[in-house]
């Protein structure tokens, strides 16, 4: 029977092989880094691999990048060209190209190619390298470089600068002498801006306009909501030499129906007076028979009315379309002679006995308003106040919410005046001052409600994961200092933390769900909590890349149900503190590619329905929607003007197919689809 080694012995060869094994490996290591001594810089190890090195593609390429980031830029083209010599079927540039199995990587040797180039002066190569990557996957970092290289080819060429031009349309009509005129609430500016030296930037009222690339030729699309008055719209253009075109239209809106002026009332029934608009005047009816006008700005008018009519409508048109009206009822035929009994006798149009001044404050304003009570509902973001003012001593001033609206010094004048609401409860004070600074307050309240399909609450559930940062090369010097750096984070039990910071991440994430908060297109589901991912119809992923160069972030939006990528996104910016404005221009571009976008059933099939687009915005194959009613068309009683429409969802459903002018939706619900009915993306 062999004898069995002690266990002390045993212990102590043990210790003796971790020792030798040990020793072995410091002296690999030494070996290595040896080898590697010429790509530090400032105490940092560039030229790295960043885990076991295969040989493959990918590892030259991040090998690349890690070379480029020490400006070791010999190193990192060599490493480039390997990677695409190592895939030989696969030369373009591509984003989540698969590594092996489920690990991607954002491939792009050309597009860093090329800013090596432009970094070493060699502008032409740099600009053949660029374009190509630009052919294959478009980048923001690479149309910012290829900007750069194109103004330095031009600068070395000595061309002379040459200045952009501008083409501009306001809601697809040209101007005439830069002047524009509408009663439209939305202005709708598109234009082209041309320069054989590239437009780079085209800014609307010093608010840049977002453009995927400069061009020679640029076409641009700009909506602009603006209140009643004169507006002036700066348009500028701007090449890559920093040569500028300018262009300032003034918009004039008006959606608000002419001045109509009562003169006198006599006792035979004659009515005269004047109208009176900016826009130009097109026609006068009562009762809706046409009474002569001159068709200018301002025009007289006189007419006879029964003595027994009880209500008579007058209705005034500018040449925008924009309409007002005044009624000659009892009312008013009773508070005008009273008004006006003592001042001239010759405006009597009644048998009423005359009423002293006294009575009547004093000879104060009257203020009757056209079918608005105290508190009011409506379902549009703005309404016209419509009513009459009566003053015999003449009015001074007419105010609505502390802004004055007239102040011409007339007895009896209608108002129509356009009042842009808030979401909630709006307050409305009237008030009217005469040449005797007697006074007269009129308020009532307008409680503006949303249409229930666009309700957040309706919207796309989105989920924001966390925003990871993809280092290039670690902030730690040394192997020993990360593995001290690790301990001490996990000692402090903030393992989240590990070797990197992610601090940068994190604060631009809140500078993103900020902004898509702000926007409201999606209903945000709060990411404190993993489980929400379950419950939301769409999940947004992504990371930052930091260099040297600057910062770019890369965003997926991807539908749960499917798991299906529906669009990439990606921005870069030189400058790292610029994080907010990195977060709303990437915010910017999934907003211009996911609109609400409104349409109306126009055919029915089977189990499919046709629908006809109503606003412009790219309709994705599955993506929810909300069918949808007219229940009640609200309106003025007086005045017959819109004040909204109360609707009710009769189902939703998801987009099926898509067509050139059209798509096809599939319903789940058990009301029955009408032929315009209409149909809202969530």
């Amino acid at each position: 029977m062999k004898k069995l080694w002690p266990y002390k012995k045993l212990k102590k060869i043990t210790k003796h092989l971790i020792l030798i094994s040990n020793i072995c490996l410091l002296l690999i290591l030494s070996c290595t880094t040896a080898d590697q001594t010429k790509f530090i810089k400032n105490g940092v190890q560039y030229c790295k691999d960043r885990g076991t090195f295969s040989g493959r593609w990918h590892d030259f390429y991040e090998r690349g990048l890690s070379c480029m980031e020490g400006e070791f830029y010999p190193e990192a083209l060599f490493n480039f060209e390997k990677a695409l010599n190592k895939r030989p079927d696969r030369v373009e540039d591509q984003r989540m190209t698969r590594k092996y199995g489920t690990r991607f990587i954002d491939y792009f040797p050309h597009r860093e190619k090329g800013i090596i180039y432009y970094l070493l002066g060699k502008y032409m190569i740099a600009e053949k390298e660029l374009e190509r990557s630009l052919v294959h996957e478009p980048s923001e970092k690479a149309f910012l470089f290829l900007d750069k290289v194109r103004k330095c080819i031009m600068r070395s060429k000595g061309e002379a600068i040459v200045k952009p031009d501008l083409e501009i349309t306001f809601n697809g009509k040209h101007l005439i002498n830069g002047q524009y005129q509408t009663s439209e609430k939305i202005l709708f500016i598109q234009g082209i801006a041309s320069c054989s030296q590239y437009i780079s930037d085209i800014f609307i009222n010093d608010k840049a306009i977002l453009i995927q690339k400069s061009d020679t030729k640029v076409h641009f699309s700009y909506q602009l909501a603006l209140d009643q008055g004169c507006h002036p719209i700066d348009i500028m253009a701007k090449s890559l030499n920093g040569e500028t075109k300018h262009e300032t239209v003034i918009v004039q809106v008006d959606r608000e129906g002419p001045w109509i002026v009562l003169s006198s009332l006599d006792n035979k029934g004659q009515v005269s007076g004047y109208i009176q608009d900016d826009s130009g005047l097109l026609s006068l009816a009562v009762d809706q028979k046409p009474v002569q006008i001159i068709s200018k700005k301002y025009s007289k008018f006189s007419f006879m009315i029964e003595k027994e009519q009880k209500e008579c409508k007058l209705v005034a048109t500018d040449q925008l379309g924009n309409s007002s009206m005044l009624l000659i009822n009892q009312t008013l035929k009773e508070t005008f002679t009273q008004l006006f009994s003592t001042n001239n006798d010759e405006n009597i149009i009644d048998s009423s006995p005359p009423i002293s001044a006294k009575i009547y404050h004093m000879n104060s304003p009257k203020i009757h308003l056209y079918g608005w009570k105290e508190k009011n509902t409506v379902y549009t973001d703005s309404v016209t106040i419509e009513g009459v003012v009566l003053n015999p001593n003449k009015l001074n001033s007419l105010y609505i919410n502390h802004k004055e609206i007239y102040g011409k010094s007339e007895k009896v004048y209608n108002i129509c005046k356009t009042i842009q609401l808030k979401v909630g409860e709006n307050k409305i004070l009237i008030k009217a001052t005469d040449i005797n600074m007697n006074h007269i307050e009129k308020s009532f309240v307008i409680i503006r409600e949303t249409p229930e399909f666009e309700k957040i609450i309706h919207r796309c559930s989105l989920y924001f994961s966390p925003i990871n940062e993809d280092i290039i090369i670690a902030p730690q010097h040394h192997l020993w200092d990360q593995i001290i750096s690790w301990w001490n984070n996990w000692w402090a039990n903030e393992s989240n933390v590990m070797l990197y910071s992610n601090q940068l991440p994190d604060q631009f994430q809140q500078f993103l769900i900020s902004d898509f908060v702000k926007q409201q297109r999606f209903r945000m589901v709060h990411t404190e909590d993993h489980s929400n991912i379950k419950n939301s119809q769409f999940l947004m992923q992504g990371y930052i890349v930091k260099t040297r160069l600057g910062i770019e972030i890369i965003l997926r939006l991807i539908a749960t149900n499917t798991g299906k990528i529906c669009c990439i996104k990606d921005a870069f910016i030189e400058n790292p503190k610029n994080l907010k404005k990195l977060a709303k221009r990437i915010s910017k571009k999934f907003h211009q590619e996911f609109k609400i976008v409104k349409g109306k059933i126009h055919r029915l099939h089977d189990k499919t329905y046709s629908v006809t687009p109503e606003t412009s915005g790219q309709v994705l194959i599955k993506w929810p929607l909300l069918c949808f009613r007219t229940k009640e068309v609200v309106k003025n009683p007086v005045t017959g003007k819109i004040l909204g429409k109360k609707y009710w969802i009769t189902g939703k459903g998801f987009v099926s197919e898509v067509g050139i002018n059209h798509f096809f939706i599939t319903c789940q619900n058990s009301v029955k689809i009408l032929v315009d009915d209409g149909v809202i993306t969530q």
